[in-house]
């Protein structure tokens, strides 16, 4: 099992070296040579390469080429093994997003353009997974109390279940179900909002479907956001100790 934060940017990489296994880099936030640089410093690496696949709610004409190039850059100028899993873009099932229908689409290239990745994604807990059959590690935003795995379905939330509903509540056991068994799964804490990583970990450690888990947000400031990240937040010290923890346990190779 893997820890590593969703999302880790320029300097503040440095910052979590010592207690991660897992970086969770971005096309579209970081250059071509900081993720290149990235793949030298021992970990897994994760990509997000919406920048090289999307435009707008489209897929671009050149998504292919420009893969292509992304991959030769990193062989060329860093460790392409590191780079073991590429994301097509965050939560493609968010209503302002609007991609889901073009996953298909986007996986096939993506295979294509680089063979050696599995492909993941992390969807929006809307209650809908949509082609959730074609990732090899998948997860969903549980980064509010861990509503998805903690917090059991209330009495009236069951008789919804009953009837063929959806709840937020518990639907983590729901969303491993529909998995094959040769899926993995993210788990994905809300340190930014003040939840700590202790039962997470323990609830991993029992869970052989978990690759990795990967709490939602290291970095400060994302985009102009005012959001904190776990580096501003008095639980950073929770989290190096559990991240720790884990390499204790795993080992970096895990």
């Amino acid at each position: 099992m893997k820890i590593g934060y969703y999302l880790t940017l320029g300097e503040q990489i440095a910052e979590t070296q010592d207690h991660v296994s897992l970086l969770w880099l971005d096309d579209r936030r970081l250059s071509p040579d900081d993720l290149a640089n990235a793949t030298m410093l021992g970990k897994t690496c994760v990509i997000d390469v919406a920048g090289c696949i999307f435009d707008g709610r489209t897929i671009r004409a050149d998504a292919t080429e420009r893969l292509q190039a992304l991959r030769a850059y990193i062989k060329l100028h860093g460790r392409l093994s590191a780079v073991e899993v590429l994301v097509p873009i965050d939560e493609p099932n968010l209503p302002e997003t609007d991609v889901a229908h073009l996953l298909p689409a986007a996986v096939r290239l993506m295979r294509d353009a680089w063979p050696e990745a599995k492909i993941g994604c992390i969807y929006y807990n809307d209650g809908i997974f949509p082609e959730h059959h074609l990732f090899d590690v998948l997860g969903f935003d549980d980064y509010d109390g861990g509503f998805g795995i903690f917090q059991p379905p209330r009495w009236w939330e069951r008789i919804k279940l009953f009837f063929g509903g959806f709840v937020r509540r518990g639907s983590y056991l729901r969303f491993a179900e529909l998995l094959r068994p040769d899926q993995k799964t993210w788990l994905i804490p809300g340190g930014t909002y003040g939840e700590r990583p202790e039962r997470w970990m323990a609830f991993a450690a029992k869970r052989p479907e978990v690759w990795a888990v990967v709490p939602f947000l290291w970095a400060s400031n994302v985009d102009g956001s005012d959001m904190p990240g776990i580096r501003a937040l008095p639980v950073r010290e929770s989290y190096r100790l559990a991240g720790l923890a884990c390499l204790n346990a795993f080992g970096d190779d895990a």
